[in-house]
């Protein structure tokens, strides 16, 4: 739905590596680091447009959008 994909199957639960060899690669469940941080960035923007959407109408940047929502509400 968002472009996401992984480098490597998932792997059945209860095979996850130990604890040590997690923090010492930047690899966890087949997806490497750089790799999940672009998926959670594009389906937060995509999360932010559907809530701005119903309040204000489309806007180009929804993270700036939201942030003038908020000010707005603080004031």
């Amino acid at each position: 739905m968002f472009g996401a994909c992984c480098k490597q199957p998932l792997k059945p639960s209860g095979s996850e590596p130990p604890a040590e060899e997690c923090r010492m690669t930047p690899r966890h469940a087949g997806c490497d680091v750089t790799e999940m941080h672009r998926i959670l960035s594009t389906f937060t923007e995509h999360l932010l447009r559907a809530v701005l959407s119903t309040e204000r109408g489309p806007y180009p940047d929804p993270k700036r959008a939201f942030l003038d929502l908020l000010q707005e509400r603080i004031r």
